[in-house]
């Protein structure tokens, strides 16, 4: 069961640093949309960062959950996935008025990818035990 914990407790780390990292990106890179590169305040006057930044915030919030052991977080995460494809094809729709199919087939393997291994990995039976608290398993 410790060995779980730690493990949990990384992937939360891991996904907080991630978020992290993502903000730190987004304020000091230039922001790229279809070949066209963009500087924060650029950006945010185009409505191009808001999304990612409470996307990746809610990334943030999800892994306090994950370490406190609050059983939404395990949902939450398998779902980010999907609000972070969203978000980049309603940010794309938003700036060009439509959405290529590239951006809709990414957008897709990324959701499907990261609720996949989410599940998989949040969703196993010592996981599980750790968020119920039950010492069986």
């Amino acid at each position: 069961m410790d060995d779980t914990r730690k493990w949990l407790r990384r992937i939360a780390y891991l996904m907080a640093a991630v978020a992290i990292l993502m903000f730190v990106i987004v304020f000091f890179y230039n922001f790229s949309v279809r070949d066209e590169s963009y500087s924060f305040t650029e950006a945010w006057d185009r409505g191009l960062v808001q999304g990612f930044l409470i996307v990746n915030g809610a990334l943030l919030a999800i892994a306090f959950g994950l370490l406190a052991l609050h059983p939404w977080a395990r949902w939450a995460d398998c779902f980010w996935g999907v609000a972070l494809a969203a978000n980049a094809l309603i940010t794309e729709a938003w700036h060009y008025g439509s959405v290529g199919p590239w951006s809709i087939i990414q957008a897709a393997l990324i959701a499907i990818a990261w609720g996949w291994v989410s599940y998989r990995a949040l969703f196993a039976p010592n996981v599980t035990a750790l968020f119920t608290g039950r010492r069986d398993v």
